[in-house]
């Protein structure tokens, strides 16, 4: 059996075989194996096969035909929790872009064409002037009681309304929200 790069069985040696210095940052001992391994050594020669290691990874891609997709697909099934942690977090983070997506997946579920991206929602909230159109009232005064101002279908999806911007009215949404008693009527607002 072959010594790995830069290894030293003999542990008194201050330098290894390509003259690297044996100090704690550049020393590497294996769990249950007294002798030393640089460190320097073997980032060198990661460095050198670099272009191999791609190589072989290009072509074991090619021979076993693994699309990306179904890799990832099969990593989230397995890491579950993981994944939904994430998205729990992103889905914070960014609430009117999850609205968007949950409204283009319920849309696409339905069948329903359209869409609209968080870009024109956040166009159309100005163009009304970050009010709900039903109340009256701003978003600063929603979010005092516990409203947000979320996209309202006029003609809701379930009854065969599009998801595209032109189909979107801003009301709010929460305990005694608009969005709320409006439920699945096809009331529009903007008229007003």
């Amino acid at each position: 059996m072959s010594n790995p790069v830069g290894f030293n069985q003999n542990t008194n040696k201050t330098h290894c075989k390509n003259g690297h210095e044996f100090t704690p940052e550049n020393t590497y001992i294996p769990p249950g194996v007294k002798q030393r391994i640089c460190r320097a050594c073997m980032k060198q020669k990661y460095e050198e096969n670099k272009v191999e290691r791609i190589a072989k990874a290009v072509k074991w891609n090619r021979t076993h035909k693994v699309s990306r997709a179904k890799i990832e697909a099969t990593w989230q099934k397995t890491h579950k929790e993981y994944v939904n942690e994430k998205h729990s977090e992103w889905s914070k983070r960014n609430p009117e872009k999850n609205r968007a997506n949950v409204a283009r997946r319920k849309a696409r579920a339905l069948k329903v064409g359209g869409t609209y991206s968080s870009e024109e929602w956040f166009a159309l909230k100005k163009h009304f002037n970050n009010t709900c159109l039903c109340c009256g009232l701003k978003e600063k005064q929603l979010k005092k009681l516990g409203r947000k101002l979320v996209p309202d279908h006029v003609i809701p999806l379930s009854r065969g309304g599009s998801n595209d911007i032109k189909n979107i009215q801003p009301l709010c949404h929460g305990f005694g929200g608009c969005n709320n008693v409006k439920g699945t009527k096809d009331t529009d607002y903007r008229k007003k």
